[in-house]
């Protein structure tokens, strides 16, 4: 079958996740900005900025790629023709291909920042494979991993820039509770398919649905809590309005993914919108850690 451009496109969009990336470049930007206390103070060169935010963007797409390529008979199982290589738009050994070049690249790049960014990238990198292939599949593991890989781009942010504070902590926490939360719901959804097809026995399995339902309240719960405590003790967000309108917005989303997930685990569809809303939810908090740093 003759592909277009425009198919190959919007494959290679679909298989990377390139909108994970940008909310990625956004952590890590977020990070520096932390480390240099506001836009004012903010002091790096233009090539190492831009390949801050490169690294981990190619990290990220070449993470999902190999997802892809390793979950084919998964996502055939669990019906996910909304996957590229389920619906034939990209290859397997394009999928693959292009995560390869995608990991050599960052690395490449990361090795020019400093030497703690080139162990984070490469560790990163190395373990998406090793995800891929077989971590996902272990219980707790594979959750912990995905939420690492969204958490850990405000930790690179200020070993780019050079120093890290308390500020980087909460927020790295806040990201890591909510981030497992929803790779525990997602497994949810998708524990029969994985079952069959890989043989994956995730926390899920361990526990059962509705216990993995309640762990991934009380993580968004926790997840809340610590964007209080950040709202009432650490500057710049002390007591800032910008940060409350954002984050409390966020904080809103979750609670409502946590209560209802209580009672609506077992329905597919609900967990299927959970995933867009609690993506919506990472992207105000975000911009409610951001705001308050260029006004500061």
């Amino acid at each position: 079958m003759k592909r277009k451009f425009s198919q190959l496109a919007k494959g290679f969009i679909k298989l990377t996740r390139a909108e994970h990336s940008l909310m990625l470049v956004f952590a890590v930007l977020i990070g520096e900005l932390l480390s240099f206390g506001s836009i004012k103070n903010f002091n790096l060169d233009a090539i190492t900025f831009i390949s801050s935010l490169i690294v981990p963007s190619f990290l990220s797409m070449s993470a999902f790629a190999i997802n892809d390529y390793f979950d084919y008979e998964s996502d055939k199982l669990n019906k996910r023709i909304d996957r590229p290589l389920v619906s034939k738009i990209i290859r397997k050994d394009e999928a693959l291909m292009i995560s390869i070049v995608l990991f050599v690249l960052s690395l490449y790049l990361s090795f020019f920042l400093n030497q703690i960014a080139f162990e984070i990238a490469f560790i990163f990198g190395a373990f998406s494979f090793l995800y891929s292939f077989k971590l996902k599949d272990v219980a707790v593991v594979g959750n912990l991993y995905v939420a690492l890989c969204m958490a850990v781009p405000i930790i690179f942010g200020g070993v780019v820039a050079g120093s890290l504070n308390q500020e980087h902590i909460f927020i790295f926490f806040i990201i890591l509770f909510a981030g497992i939360a929803r790779e525990i719901a997602q497994s949810i959804r998708d524990y029969k398919g994985d079952a069959i097809a890989r043989g994956s026995k995730n926390i899920v399995h361990l526990i059962g649905k509705r216990k993995s339902a309640m762990l991934s309240s009380f993580l968004y719960a926790l997840a809340i809590s610590l964007s209080f405590a950040i709202f009432f003790f650490f500057e710049p967000y002390k007591l800032n309005i910008t940060y409350a309108i954002f984050v409390g917005a966020c904080d809103i989303l979750l609670f409502y993914v946590a209560i209802f997930s209580l009672s609506n685990y077992n329905k597919v569809d609900f967990i299927r919108k959970t995933r867009n809303t609690t993506l919506i939810a990472m992207l105000l908090a975000l911009l409610g850690f951001f705001l308050p740093l260029l006004f500061s």
